[in-house]
């Protein structure tokens, strides 16, 4: 584990995410905020690829992961895109159980040990 890894205020590990949707699709990441301690202003993007998005960093703890999973299973269920660069890796394209395997990697980082994560 890196320690470059911030921590919250109640000292618990934290992973930062940027996370990153369609422009047209900015109220996604407002309610995303909403849900989370941990995050910083949206602002928008110019990626190479020429499509400017909406984004957001936060800080993934174990209080507020729970809340990221549902967000992110849920776009994935509704087939919306979004990116979330997490550890400098970026999770797009994925299978929903390709997504729930990295996300379950993600938690166990999180809670700082391999343990089995808690659901």
């Amino acid at each position: 584990m890196p320690a470059s890894y911030p921590t919250c205020d109640n000292g618990a590990m934290s992973v930062p995410v940027l996370v990153q949707v369609p422009l047209d699709d900015a109220s996604a990441l407002e309610g995303l905020v909403e849900g989370m301690d941990n995050a910083s202003h949206a602002g928008t993007a110019h990626p190479f690829d020429g499509e400017t998005v909406a984004q957001v960093l936060i800080l993934l703890s174990t209080a507020g992961f729970p809340y990221f999973r549902t967000w992110a299973q849920g776009r994935i269920s509704a087939r919306k895109g979004f990116k979330a660069v997490i550890n400098g890796v970026e999770l797009s394209g994925y299978t929903a159980e390709e997504v729930g395997s990295i996300l379950e990697h993600v938690q166990r980082e999180i809670a700082g040990n391999d343990a089995e994560p808690k659901a």
